[in-house]
């Protein structure tokens, strides 16, 4: 009884104050402050309630959000972001950042030039819609639902944006990370972003130090690895220095190999087998592109196109024989993939294609049916129709 006059208080007192939401409690993550976007009278939470509502020992914390723009669970998103109060892990940092999603204004001459900029990475990648410019509801609601459930609020997602003024302002203003990595690597991370502009040069990727993520692909395996990048360096320990180890050498060794995995697991998770056969055969060769590019960063531009042509191949190799394994018709789903489509023999005829070959006649008239047989050979074996 005692517990819940403590919990009932609690959510009478913010409720009075004005907020909009009542307390939660998410996983390990319990708040004593109730900071609504625009109220910062809430009445503090308790945290001796928190902890009994939680199991013993489970790492529950007075520490909290206080942040304004934050409700009780620190995952608020009113309606896109938490004004900087990131996730339900009381060990990540509060960024001071807005998140949400921006798409760039559609130039057909711009992102047409981008398309044909982004030919190596199609051909290498063996895939028309990287670095398409052309982003689809439906890769980005992929992303959406990803941030949402790991509780990621602050990081501003640009679909096919150019946005240099945005991010300098970012890097400035990212408390999460120190600023002795912020105006050392960071600024060059984001001088990279503004001489060389995604827009029309593509490169999907996530800058831990201004916490966005630029996508130029409609691929939505490529949309949740940038995603888990972000998710990753979040969680981090020392951020500013994960966030400088994602630009040195060999980096996708370590970097892309757990986005990948992360990706993987997410699918199986939420259980969409497609989404995991796309991550093999779109995030394995490029697993394989970006090795070969980062071990020969300092080589000359036809020795890296050469080391990301060839490990992406071995990459290509590796993806369709784990994509092979998880396909409900494995023999279906090498031919589609090798441009072979060939309906089974024991398929049905389709609806549509009955509906084609079907002649009006009249009623009135006669006809008369006559078959001719016919010699059809394949296989070297003959038959009769």
């Amino acid at each position: 009884m005692d517990r819940c006059l403590k919990v009932a208080s609690v959510v009478l007192s913010i409720t009075l104050s004005g907020c909009s939401t009542s307390p939660s409690f998410v996983g390990n993550f319990c708040t004593t402050h109730a900071h609504d976007a625009g109220c910062s009278s809430c009445t503090p939470g308790n945290a001796a309630t928190c902890e009994s509502l939680l199991s013993p020992g489970s790492g529950c914390t007075a520490e909290g959000c206080g942040t304004t723009g934050c409700c009780t669970s620190g995952v608020y998103n009113p309606p896109e972001g938490c004004g900087g109060c990131t996730g339900d892990v009381g060990k990540r940092r509060r960024s001071g950042l807005e998140g949400g999603f921006e798409r760039g204004r559609k130039n057909r001459v711009l992102d047409g030039a981008g398309w044909v900029v982004g030919i190596p990475s199609k051909l290498i990648l063996w895939n028309t819609k990287i670095d398409s410019h052309n982003v689809s509801p439906e890769t980005e609601q992929q992303l959406r639902s990803y941030l949402s459930a790991n509780g990621i609020n602050d990081v501003k997602v640009r679909i096919n944006q150019y946005d240099p003024a945005g991010e300098w302002k970012r890097l400035s203003q990212n408390k999460a990370i120190h600023p002795g990595w912020r105006y050392t690597v960071g600024a060059l991370a984001v001088t990279k972003y503004t001489l060389l502009p995604g827009r029309l040069f593509g490169n999907d990727e996530f800058n831990p130090f201004t916490n966005s993520i630029s996508l130029f692909s409609d691929r939505p395996t490529i949309a949740l690895r940038e995603g888990a990048h972000a998710k990753r360096a979040i969680d981090s320990t020392y951020r500013g220095l994960y966030a400088a180890s994602m630009y040195m050498p060999a980096s996708p060794l370590w970097i892309d190999t757990a986005a990948t995995q992360e990706v993987i697991a997410y699918a199986r998770k939420t259980d969409q087998r497609p989404l995991e056969r796309e991550a093999y055969f779109v995030l394995f060769p490029s697993y394989g592109a970006r090795v070969g590019q980062s071990l020969l960063f300092f080589a000359d531009a036809g020795t890296t196109q050469a080391a990301q042509a060839g490990f992406a191949l071995i990459g290509h190799a590796v993806g369709r024989t784990k994509a092979y394994g998880v396909s409900d018709n494995p023999t279906q789903m090498v031919k589609s993939v090798s441009g072979i489509v060939k309906r089974s023999e024991d398929a049905p005829p389709s609806t549509v294609d009955l509906e084609e070959d079907q002649i009006q006649l009249a009623p009135d008239d006669t006809y008369q049916a006559t078959f001719i047989p016919l010699e059809v050979t394949y296989n070297l074996e003959e038959e009769s129709i």
